[in-house]
């Protein structure tokens, strides 16, 4: 018998990866909450602004959090390092993203 990973239903198109990357310039939690200090996944710090470190992380914009991954689009996603994706944000960091994302829609 043969496992095969089944692909997303939804996955985030490369032009909207870097669209998002560019309006947030970095890693969000950067400049929304003092004394944050960007890493990747293993804890190796890095700039907030280094690309190859940054990861997306989808947002509800109506609060819900649990099951279906929100779409990827540019509007429903931010700009995350790397250890604060994996460490799964929390309700108040989300509360800040939903703000900044209806701000910039603005």
């Amino acid at each position: 018998m043969t496992l095969r990973r089944k692909p997303r239903a939804d996955p985030v198109k490369p032009e909207d990866r870097l669209d998002v990357f560019d309006r947030d310039k970095g890693c969000v939690l950067a400049w929304m909450s003092p004394g944050h200090v960007c890493m990747d996944v293993f804890g190796n710090r890095h700039a907030h602004d280094d690309y190859s470190k940054l990861t997306l992380e989808h947002v509800h914009m109506d609060g819900s959090m649990m099951g279906k991954r929100a779409p990827s689009t540019p509007d429903s996603m931010v700009t995350l390092c790397g250890l604060a994706n994996f460490r799964v944000p929390s309700k108040r960091e989300r509360e800040m993203f939903r703000g900044y994302l209806r701000a910039v829609a603005a």
